[in-house]
């Protein structure tokens, strides 16, 4: 659902806010299925745990928040305890290519390939 509730005097066709939920099956990344929420806000920059664009994946045990610089885990605390090992791993299209360039010497096919990327990624953009 959504609606043009933030930039009223432009000429897109799309809304400006954005929410949808969709359910996934039991599979490979998550044995017992997954709800996901997508929204999408051009009317506001707030930025979500210090980044402007990205991701965010709740879990039981911290929070993954994938963006085009790379990716951060922060864990959750219990008892004074972190759940999960915090980090920070930077990424950019340098990396990309290298991967490609690797997979295609090698005749091999990348770990995530874009029929894989494609199916997972549709839900958010349909």
């Amino acid at each position: 659902m959504g609606n043009k509730l933030a930039l009223f005097r432009d000429y897109r066709q799309w809304p400006d806010t954005f929410a949808r939920a969709s359910e996934y099956p039991p599979g490979p990344g998550a044995k017992k299925g997954l709800l996901m929420t997508y929204i999408f806000r051009d009317g506001n920059n707030r930025p979500i745990r210090r980044s402007y664009h990205g991701k965010a994946f709740h879990g039981t045990e911290g929070t993954l928040v994938i963006h085009r610089g790379g990716y951060r885990v922060y864990s959750l605390v219990r008892g004074r305890k972190k759940l999960t090992q915090e980090k920070s791993v930077p990424s950019g299209p340098v990396k990309h290519v290298q991967v490609f360039l690797t997979c295609a010497r090698n005749r091999k096919k990348r770990k995530v390939d874009v029929e894989t990327a494609t199916g997972r990624s549709t839900p958010a953009t349909s």
